[in-house]
């Protein structure tokens, strides 16, 4: 009994497992996400030939009815609906084909998603929460029978397709409908499938209300007035404001018929009867304005054209001769189909227990129409053509000017052209020696002619126009031969005027012509005349150049042109100037006439001239005219190479490298002198530079070339010597230019508390590292005549010299640091020293603190110190002493001028002079302290001990004083 207990508990088990992996399954490939669109069907392998014969005859039955429907309309209209749908494709695949037959052979699984996802509205406002999306083979379809909730599709009911399986053809039977109806809520529902673009399920939910909406209460009580709204009462699962309310669904019901008509519209002279005259075009507007949504299905003999004419649309609308007297029909149809070909599928249910499938399986067929078109025609007893042809005269005179002797052609040959003994035109020879006159006169017209042919039928009137156009036309050709025959004029050329540098022709050209004779050319030679040419080159700038070696006007060549395009491209070359020392040229013998000159050589340290001599010639050519039998010279100003450099310069503190001073040290007021050398060579010793400019450092340590602020006018040294700086060169707009040589960057003197000591580099070639006194060099050069100066550093490494844009140097140079020496003694006449003592000592500028303590000889040392004021405090004292009261405040270094040099009787040799603040620095300080922090000189050197024993001797009085008072007062 245990053991039948057990199987039966485990086989109940194994259903529950097995039921819930099939739930599982199923489930997962079902459901389809709410704001997932419909995934395009795929075949799951089933045979076509499972589709029943019945239903096939079903369909087939389905297809003839519709074109029944269709021959009616045509003989309704009186239009070849039928040419009509195969063009537009109801019978061929260019429709948008809703569904296929296909599908209704395909097994079909009806699910539905799990959750209540709309609200349910009935026309007597009872309600129900239970409506979802329901799928068809993972297609969405649509209930067509409202009042059959979906909720009713249960667990064992079976579905079948019906009527067979075709949607129009079930609306159809069910509510007797027509095919016109249905093919208009087929559009509708395309429009409303995608009215709310991404929300899918909102267009799902107003397809359902838009078809429900078309039944009747006459038609099915229980399904009128139904409403699928996406927010209601009965907690639904998907919640959307488009359509939450009645009044809404009604609203974007009403916006898919509106689209629908604006798309079912037609022009306006859609239906109409429209007269026109064979061969000719007439205008037929479009007040509807949708032409251009419109095709058209043009017979044979007919163009219509879509087009604009007065800023309204409307067609061009042509027939030709052959329809003279017949009428003939345009058939048109919209082009625009509403987007959106995939299947709309519904279902209904027939009984509790069976619900039926339906799908559109026929295709969307697109708004069309019509309108007619009578040819009129006069009578058949003639054919009658008339017609004349014009005679526009006209004549083109070339002519080609060349040198007699080499065949060159010459520009600027002036020739007068006369007609009849008048004069009609004055033209020039062009750079090709080419002149040329189109003369155009007044149009000369034949008679009229005119041929009548009769006709006997209608067929014969196209042959007979033909026949008596032919004969008109030759008519017309003889008269027009003729009148060009007999109409003649005189022409005459004679040149006026030769080019620059050659005699003039005195040959005239003189002949008749009549209209048949269309072009003319005209030859002319001249002999040329002699001349003389040649060149001074000058300096543009020759304050730079003057006595330079690195300039010379000698060796510069020069090429003599015929045209423009053979200078700037240097062929064709007639002869060749070439400059001395002094910058002129040897004289050339040259044919009179005009010449360009461009410099094709440059000479040392010159770059290419540049010149632009006349508005429209290209810089560095010059336009010359070389005249008979006299001596033309050229001058050239050509500017000399150089460079517009920027110093840029960085002064470092060497030991920490950085850019500002430690402590109240500064990096302004370093000076450097920038020395220009006339020579790219290495230079030698002795050889002194030919101008020096001296630079001072800004607040940041830096120097600005560009910044004339920059430059120190002059410069007293310690030995009282003046250093002045040199004027710039500059260039005619005022920019400071250096000239080809070289540039040596060294170090003067150093900043405020700063020793002369470290060394500098060029940004770009760190590996060179002189002594700041030294300094770096650089060289300004032509790496070839002619071309612009370029900067290299004189810095040798394993690949050559460096290029460098600009003099952009760091120089570091080592900080004086200082030392406070303190001895602590006795405020007695012994002055014994105090061990033991304890001072804390502050830099007022970087805050660093020190701490020491007197040894036994009462000294405290304090070195390495960067320049500020230093403030010293006594924290702990020996035994049996009191505290100095008082802090001691020390500025290091200590600055004098020379009178209190003297005054205190110290020596020069043992300060440190700054030449820009004209001081002398003592750096190494040395107090003697007792119990008083009154400080007024250090010991600095031999002769202050003198000085101050005196001065101590009184402080330790003055505190013996005070001791002596305290007891007395004790």
């Amino acid at each position: 009994m245990k053991t039948k207990e057990k199987s039966i508990f485990f086989i109940c088990l194994a259903m529950i497992v097995s039921g819930v992996i099939l739930f599982s399954v199923i489930y997962s490939g079902q459901m389809v996400s709410a704001a997932q669109r419909v995934e395009t069907y795929k075949d799951n392998g089933e045979d076509e030939s499972e589709m029943t014969q019945e239903s096939i005859q079903s369909q087939e039955k389905t297809v003839r009815e519709q074109a029944e429907y269709m021959e009616e309309l045509e003989e309704e209209q009186n239009i070849a609906h039928s040419e009509i749908l195969e063009v537009m494709g109801v019978r061929n695949a260019l429709a948008v084909k809703m569904n296929t037959i296909e599908r209704a052979l395909q097994t079909m699984t009806l699910t539905k998603s799990p959750q209540k996802m709309f609200a349910a509205y009935y026309a007597d406002g009872t309600f129900n929460g239970q409506e979802s999306v329901l799928y068809l083979n993972q297609e969405v379809v649509w209930c067509l029978e409202p009042s059959e909730l979906v909720g009713n599709v249960g667990k064992g009911i079976t579905y079948a397709l019906v009527d067979p399986g075709d949607a129009a053809q079930w609306l159809q039977n069910r509510y007797g409908w027509s095919w016109n109806k249905i093919n208009n809520l087929a559009k509708a529902v395309c429009f409303a499938k995608q009215y709310f673009g991404d929300h899918g399920l909102c267009g799902y939910a107003l397809v359902q209300d838009l078809i429900w909406s078309e039944i009747q209460p006459y038609e099915d009580a229980g399904e009128t007035g139904y409403y699928l709204l996406t927010n209601g009462a009965g907690n639904t699962t998907y919640q959307c404001e488009h359509l939450n309310t009645r009044e809404k669904v009604n609203e974007a019901i009403q916006a898919v018929w509106q689209q629908f008509y604006a798309y079912n519209t037609l022009p306006s002279y859609q239906g109409k009867t429209i007269s026109v005259m064979p061969g000719q075009t007439c205008w037929i507007p479009d007040t509807n304005g949708v032409t251009d949504k419109t095709s058209f299905i043009v017979p044979d003999g007919v163009q219509v054209i879509p087009g604009w004419h007065e800023n309204h649309g409307g067609i061009w609308l042509k027939a030709d001769e052959s329809l003279a007297g017949r009428t003939v029909t345009v058939n048109l149809y919209k082009n625009e189909i509403p987007a959106g070909s995939e299947g709309i599928l519904v279902y209904g249910a027939t009984d509790k227990k069976r619900q039926s499938v339906g799908m559109w399986s026929g295709a969307i067929s697109p708004t069309y129409g019509s309108f007619r078109i009578i040819c009129e025609r006069d009578s058949y007893l003639n054919a009658r053509y008339e017609a004349r042809d014009a005679v526009a005269p006209s004549i083109d005179l070339h002519i080609q000017k060349t040198d007699a002797q080499t065949g060159k052609n010459l520009a600027g040959a002036v020739f007068e052209i006369s007609m009849d003994g008048q004069k009609v035109a004055s033209v020039v020879t062009d750079a090709e020696g080419k002149a040329a006159y189109h003369w155009r006169g007044e149009v000369l017209y034949t008679s009229y002619y005119e041929s009548v042919q009769p006709v006997n039928m209608f067929s014969d009137w196209k042959s007979a126009y033909e026949a008596a156009r032919r004969d008109v036309k030759q008519q017309v050709q003889d008269a027009v031969t003729q009148l060009k025959s007999a109409t003649t004029h005189i022409w005459r050329v004679e040149e006026v005027q030769a080019p620059e540098g050659y005699a003039r022709n005195e040959e005239v050209w003189e002949q008749t012509f009549d209209l048949n004779t269309l072009a003319v050319e005209v030859q002319y030679t001249n002999v040329p005349e002699n001349g003389y040419l040649k060149l001074q080159k000058v300096s543009g700038n020759p304050e730079i150049t003057k006595h330079n070696p690195c300039y010379s006007l000698e060796g510069a060549e020069y090429g003599v042109y015929q045209c423009l395009e053979d200078a700037q491209k240097d062929v064709g070359r007639i002869v060749t100037l070439k400059t001395d020392a002094t910058g002129a040229s040897d004289m050339q013998t040259i044919c009179a006439g005009i010449y360009y000159i461009k410099e094709v050589t440059a000479s040392l340290g010159y770059q290419y001239c540049a010149e632009q001599t006349e508005i429209g010639l290209p810089e560095g050519i010059h336009r010359v005219t070389v005249k008979s039998e006299e001596t033309t010279e050229v001058r050239c100003v050509e500017e000399p190479a150089g460079k517009t450099l920027l110093l840029n310069l960085q002064k470092y503190e060497q030991e920490h490298g950085m850019t500002v001073g430690p402590g109240t040290a500064s990096l302004q007021g370093a000076v450097f002198a920038l020395e220009y050398y006339a020579t790219t060579d290495p230079l030698h010793d002795n050889m002194p530079p030919v101008r020096t400019w001296y630079y001072q450092t800004d607040n940041n340590g830096q120097i600005y070339s560009t910044g004339e602020a920059y430059l120190v006018p002059e410069l007293t040294e310690s030995d009282g010597s003046v250093l002045w700086s040199d004027e710039l060169y500059r260039e005619e707009n005022g920019n400071v230019f250096y000239p080809i040589g070289t540039y040596r960057i060294r170090e003067i003197s150093a900043p405020k508390y700063f020793k002369l000591e470290g060394n500098m580099h060029f940004v770009e070639n760190t590996d060179v590292c002189p002594d700041v006194k030294t300094g770096l060099d650089a060289v300004l050069r032509q790496p070839y005549s002619g071309a612009s100066a370029e900067l290299y550093t004189m810095g040798k490494k394993s690949h050559g010299e460096i290029l460098i844009q600009n003099l952009s140097v760091h120089a570091y140079d080592k900080l004086h640091y200082g030392s406070i020496t303190l001895y602590k003694t006795t405020a007695d006449g012994k002055k014994r020293p105090l061990s033991g003592v304890e001072f804390h000592m502050t830099g007022q500028t970087d805050q660093d603190t020190y701490t020491a303590v007197s040894d036994e000889n009462g000294k405290v040392v304090w070195d390495h110190l960067a320049p500020q004021v230093y403030v010293i405090t006594e924290v702990k004292t020996a035994e049996g002493k009191n505290l100095l009261q008082d802090s001691i405040e020390v500025k290091l270094p200590m600055e004098m001028n020379l009178e209190d040099l003297v005054k205190n009787g110290q020596k020069e040799e043992d300060a440190v002079y700054d030449v820009m603040t004209g001081k002398y620095c003592f750096y190494d300080l040395t107090y003697c302290i007792g119990n008083t922090a009154i400080l007024e000189m250090p010991f600095t050197g031999r002769r202050g001990w003198k000085v101050y024993g005196v001065l101590i001797c009184g402080l330790v009085l003055l505190a013996a004083g005070i001791v002596f008072q305290r007891h007395k007062s004790v």
